[in-house]
């Protein structure tokens, strides 16, 4: 399906809020995000979808009539009966109850009313979506729009032996400096992917010279994602809030 169809199906259609149940403002952005990242939903729109849950091949529907999950206690499920209310419905908005529930089955945190971080909601979700839906070589729908290849290079600075490990991300997350003066997310960028040296508390472990070293690193993409995630850290390690001013292009935007 190509994206002028998409358009056609979706026109004019998910109009619609969702009802904040006792400060669940982290968990309806998350929602409302996900629910607008059309890969997903073109997904779970399409039952007939075939799909492989917990290493067994079957169409969505058949998961659903087979399991028999009430749809609070499986996030998949929820999932699919909310979204597909948030795009048919005429109301103004959805109560979201069944799927905070569900969600309460995978993430303990969120059992209660108290506030929670929305990127953490965020990846607890897309995590989950993604090891009820892969495949043998690790593939979903997840994956497939959010993931990315990062290289990290490990040079010693004694025997030049240099590691090249790879790791898969679903999310960017981008230290930001104190800074009296606004910044662009490409700075953070830059920062992000340029050299650095290990300090003395966090020595690394030479596999060349096996000794304890204050180690180069330098971050490398090697794949990009569809959809990028980028997730701006703005408390210190002590709680104090970063109020540096983050500029972002809404198109264009070099990573």
């Amino acid at each position: 399906m190509n994206s002028r169809d998409i358009q056609k199906i979706y026109k004019d259609k998910g109009l619609v809020g969702l009802d904040n149940i006792g400060n669940t403002c982290y968990m309806n952005s998350i929602i409302q995000a996900l629910r607008h990242t059309m890969s997903l939903t073109v997904f779970f729109d399409n039952i007939e979808n075939v799909i492989r849950v917990d290493g067994h091949s079957m169409s969505f529907s058949k998961y659903i009539n087979k399991l028999e999950i009430k749809s609070d206690r499986d996030v998949l499920i929820a999932w699919y009966i909310l979204n597909r209310k948030l795009w048919s419905t005429s109301k103004p908005s959805i109560n979201p109850m069944k799927f905070k529930h569900a969600l309460s089955t995978i993430w303990m945190d969120s059992i209660g009313c108290n506030q929670h971080d929305a990127q953490e909601c965020l990846i607890k979700i897309i995590d989950h979506f993604h090891e009820k839906l892969k495949d043998d070589q690790d593939i979903s729908i997840i994956s497939a729009s959010f993931g990315f290849k990062v290289q990290t290079n490990v040079t010693c600075p004694k025997c030049s032996y240099i590691s090249k490990p790879d790791h898969m991300y679903y999310q960017l997350s981008l230290p930001i400096p104190m800074s009296p003066t606004e910044l662009t997310l490409e700075i953070l960028f830059h920062r992000f992917f340029s050299c650095d040296t290990l300090d003395d508390e966090n020595l690394y472990s030479c596999d060349g010279c096996k000794q304890q070293v204050n180690a180069s690193t330098h971050l490398l993409p090697i794949s990009y994602p569809r959809i990028l995630i980028t997730h701006l850290k703005r408390f210190t390690n002590v709680g104090k809030k970063i109020t540096t001013l983050i500029k972002f292009p809404l198109d264009k935007l070099e990573f």
